[in-house]
Order: structure tokens, then sequence, then C-alpha cells
């Protein structure tokens, strides 16, 4: 079905040859400055992407996966802190100094009580891992880094890589839900 619709779209390309304006406009938006739905919409593209790699697993779809993975999981990440602090969450890419800044004020915020255990260190090294893998947030984007050198391939375990992001993006959700709670409970709301 996608690929008769992506071929009847090519055909008829040139006849009406839309311009940019056409093809992407701004109108209002539930995502609009939503942190939790953005990160939300990208976890879902990042199963969507999932489904379709698991299909080739020796396709060119790793390389944009494993992208989007970074990305969903970055603005998870972002969306938790958004959650606790109610501010702009940081600007940069690291996923290490992300997750730290959000255990880090989760204390501040007195939400720490959790964050002690087995499971949030779990979270929290493969975070580290994956960050080892893709320090500058390009490994994935590009096939050199900023001096010209290749990036080396990778082989990727995709049921690993699903479960990795489900553990990170479910404990963020979940520090984000509980900073909700926790936020409704000072307010004397439910």
């Amino acid at each position: 079905m996608s690929i008769e619709r992506r071929t009847k779209l090519l055909d008829g390309l040139m006849e009406g040859q839309p311009g940019l304006r056409q093809i992407v406009t701004n109108r209002a938006s539930l995502l609009e400055g939503n942190w939790d739905l953005t990160a939300f919409a990208h976890q879902q593209g990042f199963e969507a992407l999932w489904d379709h790699a698991v299909t080739r697993p020796a396709g060119l779809a790793v390389l944009p996966l494993l992208m989007l993975w970074h990305q969903s999981v970055e603005l998870t990440i972002k969306a938790a802190i958004n959650g606790t602090t109610g501010c702009q969450p940081p600007g940069h890419h690291r996923l290490t100094d992300l997750f730290d800044f959000l255990l880090r004020v989760r204390k501040e915020h007195g939400r720490l009580e959790a964050d002690d255990d087995a499971y949030t260190a779990s979270v929290r090294r493969l975070v580290v891992e994956f960050q080892k893998l893709d320090e500058r947030a390009d490994r994935w984007r590009y096939p050199t880094d900023l001096k010209g050198k290749a990036h080396r391939g990778v082989s990727v375990d995709l049921d690993r890589l699903y479960q990795a992001h489900a553990m990170i993006t479910g404990w963020c959700d979940w520090a984000s839900v509980e900073a909700e709670q926790h936020h409704l409970h000072l307010s004397g709301g439910c």
C-alpha cells in the first residue's frame, strides 16, 4: 500500500510542482511548546521505524533508527526535566549530562525517594553506554566526523535496542508523571 501510494505521488510530481510553502505550513498544534507530546511523537516514530527495520535487519534503516532512538530518548529526558522544574531544559544533546541533570533537579525538588534503586542505576548505565557510542550526537546522522574521519560501522541488536529505549523512556515518563502528581498534590488537586 505504501509503495503504491509513493509511486502515485512520484508519477504526479511534475504536474503540480508544489512549493515548500504549500508542503509545510504553520498552524496551531497541540505539540506547540509541549515537551511531553513532542517526546511521545518521537517515541512513536522510533517504534514505527523499528517495526520497519526488523523486517530488513541488514537494511539501511538502522542508521536513521539509531538517530531517532537518540532524539526520542533526548526529548523524553528533556520532557521529564521540564515536567519536574517547569523550566526550559538544557539546549545540548549529551544524554548522560541530561539524565544526571534530571536526577539532580529531582533531588532538589524532593522527588528522589526511588532514584537510588537498581533500576534507575540500570537506566543510567544504558544512557552512559549509548552516549559513549555517539558522543556528539552526530554519528548516526553523518558518515564522517567534523574532521572528515569516517564513522565506524555498527551491528545492532534491534530487540535490545527496543528494550533499552523502553527502559529509558519509560523511566523518564514515570518521572514526568510523578512530578505532575507532586505538583497536583502541592496545589491540593487529585
